[in-house]
C-alpha cells in the first residue's frame, strides 16, 4: 500500500511538472509572437488612435497608456469629448451625455473596470512574482481556430483585487484570438484580429470586438499605434480647478 501511495504521489508531481513546463513554453511563444520579451519590457507608453462604428456614425477615439498603470481614453461624440482616466490613484470621468462636463471621481465597480484596464505591463511577464496564477485549461476550437486556453488569475491571493481572464491563443501563431473576463457578474469577450507590426517591432491587434453576455458588441478599429511617446503624468490626473 505504501508503495502504491508513493507511486500516485510521484505521478501527481510528474503531471504538475509537465503542465508547468507546457504553460511556460506557451507563454514564451506568446511573448515571441508579440515582438519578444525584451521589447515588451522596454515599452513604457502607448498612444492608440482609432474609431468606433455606431448607428450614429463613427466616433473618433484616442487611448493613452503609460507605465506603471495609467490610462486615459477620449471619445469625440457630436463635438463633445467623453473621458475616462486613471492616474494610479484616482479613477475619474467626464461624460457630457449624462448632462455634465465636470470631471467626476469614480468608485466601486465603475472605478474597478478602469483600474483593470490601466494595467500596463503584460501580465504574463514575471507573473509569479506579481502574485498571479497561470494555468493551461486545455484546448478549444474557436470559430475554426484551434486555441490553447490559458487561465490567468491576477492577484490570486487578494480577494479585493483578483481578476480572472481566459486567453484563447492561436495554436499556430500564439496570438490572442479572444480574451474572456468577468465584470459585475457579466461575461465579457474581447475578440482580436488584424495583427500588425507597430513601432519597436511589437505586434498588436488593430481590430477588436467587445461582447457582453454574448450579445453583439462594440467594434474598435485602430488606425495607428505610437510607442514610447513622451506623456506628462498630468494628462491622466484628475483635473483640479484653478484657485
Amino acid at each position: 500500500m505504501k508503495k502504491l501511495i508513493t507511486f500516485f504521489v510521484w505521478i501527481s508531481i510528474a503531471f504538475a511538472t509537465i503542465s508547468a513546463q507546457n504553460i511556460d513554453e506557451i507563454i514564451l511563444k506568446y511573448h515571441e509572437s508579440m515582438g519578444g520579451l525584451e521589447k515588451l519590457k522596454a515599452l513604457n507608453s502607448l498612444k492608440l488612435t482609432g474609431k468606433m462604428p455606431t448607428p450614429m456614425g463613427e466616433l473618433l477615439m484616442v487611448i493613452y497608456k503609460k507605465s506603471p498603470d495609467m490610462t486615459r481614453t477620449e471619445v469625440d461624440f457630436q463635438g463633445q469629448k467623453m473621458v475616462q482616466a486613471y492616474d494610479g490613484e484616482t479613477a475619474w470621468m467626464i461624460n457630457p451625455m449624462m448632462g455634465s462636463i465636470e470631471p467626476q471621481k469614480l468608485e466601486g465597480e465603475m472605478a474597478r473596470s478602469i483600474i483593470d484596464q490601466a494595467v500596463f505591463e503584460d501580465p504574463f511577464i514575471n507573473y509569479e512574482g506579481k502574485g498571479h496564477e497561470v494555468t493551461l485549461d486545455g484546448e478549444e476550437n474557436l470559430d475554426g481556430i484551434e486555441c490553447y486556453k490559458v487561465r490567468l488569475v491576477m492577484n490570486k491571493n487578494n480577494e479585493d483585487d483578483d481578476l480572472t481572464q481566459v486567453y484563447y491563443l492561436d495554436k499556430e501563431y500564439f496570438l490572442p484570438v479572444m480574451v474572456r473576463s468577468w465584470a459585475n457578474n457579466t461575461e465579457i469577450e474581447t475578440y482580436m484580429s488584424d495583427y500588425q507590426e507597430v513601432g519597436n517591432g511589437l505586434t498588436m491587434a488593430f481590430n477588436m470586438e467587445i461582447k457582453a453576455a454574448g450579445q453583439p458588441g462594440q467594434i474598435v478599429l485602430i488606425d495607428s499605434v505610437e510607442v514610447n511617446v513622451e506623456m506628462d503624468d498630468e494628462l491622466f490626473s484628475f483635473p483640479v480647478a484653478d484657485q
